[in-house]
């Protein structure tokens, strides 16, 4: 699991994919619930203490907040993604203006 705690939250994430199981373990900043995993004990986006939480106690909250749809995965597809930390996802496609010379 590599940077797709912080995309989730940005919400820049659309579409993710997670092994059935996979449970892992975070900090939630207890005011603003900004999830990471560091250990620091005071949450750097609100600056109150954090307390431990875990991936499936707050997945399901920031899917339906993000409009994130998720999909558990098992058997062959679970064991590939096992090996690239066991979750992965697609990406919002975000607008992109270019601008011709006048």
């Amino acid at each position: 699991m590599g940077t797709e705690p912080a995309r989730l939250q940005y919400g820049q994430v659309r579409s993710l994919i997670v092994i059935k199981g996979l449970d892992a373990s975070l900090k939630q900043g207890s005011e603003c619930l900004w999830g990471d995993r560091t250990t620091d004990r005071v949450c750097p986006a609100c600056g109150r203490e954090r307390h431990p939480v875990t991936l499936r106690e707050i997945l399901p909250e920031l899917a339906r907040r993000r409009k994130i749809s998720v999909e558990g995965v098992s058997g062959e597809a679970g064991r590939m993604l096992q090996e690239v930390g066991g979750m992965g996802g697609w990406l919002r496609e975000f607008e992109r203006k270019e601008y011709g010379s006048t």
